[in-house]
């Protein structure tokens, strides 16, 4: 560049310097790995040239860190800069995405009697394709599958811990917990004496006891009317069972015995009221009795 200059007596001078134009230096990025929302802090790097610095919202520019906590769940834009060492600067502009934190929380019954079925329900969030990751203490699981609902059913009594955590997009639920007492039930009925009577006898069943219990007999045709105590003494053969409450509110099913009530022998029979000397008569049966009766006659 030359620079010339004319002074008021008419006389020119000039000087010629030299300029030296640099490039820009080339800046580029790698793309970042995605965050999730739970995570306090992450150091950016994948600048390339290395030693440049990161501008934007949730960033500390001074040590090169992004708050995705803060920063909260989206795409969030990012400018990486560069200066070199003739004091030329560029930049790229990247993309920092934050995953939301999947819930993990569920719902159950605090309390469950023993062998009976409970249903967990998600109740949380969580995308598409999250894994789940379901912990039920032994439980039996009837039916239930991923997010569920789950039918559950334990065969011991006890505490029980019942967990979930979830995995999404890389991102881990804190895990939720809920506590299940499984509560004892049991019922049990016998028979005194003979389970096996005439007609008019008596046949007694009893059921176990306990200050609080309800009880509920039952024959193959269902629940028997008013028969609430825990004892019963049926007048029909058929299968007798009990369902035994107790204060828990538990109910248990008790076993079966088979009754057997003989069917009731009625001696009656007709005959005329008068006949003649060596007149045949007949004498006819009207009772009610059963194949295997002996008939013990006076004439």
């Amino acid at each position: 560049i030359v620079y010339y200059y004319t002074d008021g007596n008419g006389c020119t001078d000039n000087d010629t310097v030299s300029v030296t134009v640099n490039a820009l230096p080339t800046v580029s990025h790698s793309a970042l790995a995605d965050e999730c929302a739970n995570t306090s802090q992450v150091t950016l790097t994948g600048g390339s040239p290395t030693g440049g610095i990161y501008v934007g919202s949730f960033v500390n520019s001074a040590s090169n860190l992004f708050y995705p906590q803060t920063a909260g769940a989206g795409t969030h834009s990012l400018t990486y800069s560069y200066t070199d060492g003739n004091g030329c600067s560029n930049s790229q502009l990247i993309t920092q995405k934050v995953n939301t934190v999947p819930n993990a929380g569920f719902t159950l019954a605090s309390t469950a009697c023993l062998k009976d079925t409970i249903t967990a329900v998600f109740a949380g969030q969580a995308g598409v394709n999250a894994v789940y990751n379901w912990s039920f203490d032994n439980a039996n699981y009837i039916s239930g599958t991923t997010g569920g609902p789950y039918d559950l059913r334990w065969d011991t009594i006890g505490l029980k811990q019942v967990t979930l955590s979830i995995t999404d997009s890389g991102c881990t639920s804190t895990q939720a917990v809920n506590y299940v007492q499984v509560l004892n039930s049991f019922a049990l009925i016998t028979a005194v004496g003979n389970t096996t009577a005439c007609y008019g006898d008596s046949i007694t069943l009893f059921a176990n006891t306990g200050i609080g219990y309800s009880y509920q007999w039952y024959d193959v045709n269902g629940a028997l009317v008013g028969d609430t105590l825990s004892y019963i003494s049926p007048t029909t053969s058929g299968n007798y069972y009990c369902k035994v409450g107790n204060p828990n509110g538990c109910i248990a099913t008790s076993n079966s015995i088979p009754v057997t009530i003989k069917n009731q022998l009625i001696a009656d029979f007709s005959l005329a009221s008068s006949a003649c000397t060596n007149e045949q008569v007949t004498i006819s049966f009207t009772g009610s009795t059963t194949a295997t009766a002996n008939y013990n006659w006076d004439f």
